[in-house]
């Protein structure tokens, strides 16, 4: 029996899609024995070839390189390793936590988007070169998606990201992939994921270019995750912020003020670094996630979330 379920990245839907019609390009073949030892180096190797394939569909879209990170393919790992013991193929873990909260709280500070593909197949046979093959099968699954169910397809070609992660986990039964991808705008003062609702805590950071402008800081409210279970878990589809939300503004110099008062309360210095308190504003347990908005130089260019902060109050 074959099974594939792909899911999609923040803000999209759940799609049960089969590889049958799917236009592919041929798979490059492995450098290796296919019954070659697999080993912790075999593993990273196919990665970063992974990410080399991803580049290479980014740039004949015009879009620029990502770049590895290991820090986070580490954490997709751990989900991916969990779904697969567990047999479940979802955004959210058996904590009960999403995708921002469980990179933010392994000390990943980016905006993320989480792309899943998962294999069930009683027939998987876990040897480098079929392992290969199924890694570049998934990933086309993905990639020639068709608008409007494309987000997956979006979300490896968003020009915004700057760097990518790649989780699996196999056995005999199958294999689970994930590709999450990254922007990398800002250095972050090391910030708490953990805090009591009376504590104070600021948020320090800096733009790594002038070119990209804070626009402001969104402060959204989860209540606490409680453990998901199997059905909760196959219930799930896609992920996204809670409507709770808390708006922060860059301050404005005296004496000017917004539309309907205030100057703001985000302190910004010359060289775009910034600081500002972030606000328990439900005052109540949660989790509280802080999303910086930037914008690059141009009228032309939108606003984007450049961070995932989940501080878990209580």
């Amino acid at each position: 029996m074959r099974r594939v379920l792909l899911l999609l990245a923040c803000w999209g839907l759940a799609v049960l899609s089969h590889p049958a019609g799917i236009r592919s390009s041929p798979v490059r073949p492995y450098q290796a024995p296919a019954d070659q030892e697999i080993t912790t180096e075999a593993i990273r190797d196919m990665k970063l070839r992974l990410v080399e394939r991803i580049n290479q569909d980014r740039t004949r879209m015009d879009q620029p390189p990502v770049s590895f990170l290991g820090d986070l393919s580490q954490l997709a790992d751990e989900h991916c390793r969990e779904m697969l013991q567990w047999d479940y193929v979802s955004h959210w873990n058996r904590a009960g936590l999403k995708p921002y909260m469980r990179y933010s709280s392994g000390g990943i500070t980016d905006h993320t988007a989480e792309n899943i593909a998962s294999l069930k197949d009683t027939s998987f046979r876990p040897v480098m070169g079929h392992i290969w093959q199924e890694m570049i099968r998934r990933h086309e699954s993905l990639l020639h998606e068709q608008a409007p169910d494309d987000l997956h397809r979006k979300s490896i070609l968003n020009p915004q990201h700057t760097h990518v992660g790649i989780g699996l986990a196999y056995d005999e039964t199958g294999m689970t992939l994930i590709e999450v991808f990254a922007g990398r705008y800002l250095s972050v003062a090391p910030l708490p994921r953990r805090a009591k609702l009376s504590e104070k805590v600021s948020l320090r950071a800096k733009s790594v270019s002038r070119d990209f402008k804070l626009e402001g800081i969104s402060i959204f409210y989860d209540e606490l995750p409680r453990p998901y279970s199997a059905g909760d878990l196959a219930a799930t589809h896609s992920y996204g912020f809670p409507d709770a939300e808390r708006i922060l503004r860059r301050r404005l110099p005296s004496p000017y003020v917004y539309q309907g008062g205030g100057a703001g309360e985000i302190r910004v210095d010359p060289d775009e670094s910034f600081v500002c308190e972030i606000e328990f504003f439900k005052k109540q347990p949660g989790v509280y996630t802080v999303v910086v908005w930037l914008k690059k130089d141009g009228a032309e260019n939108k606003p984007f979330m450049a961070t995932d902060i989940s501080i878990f109050a209580g």
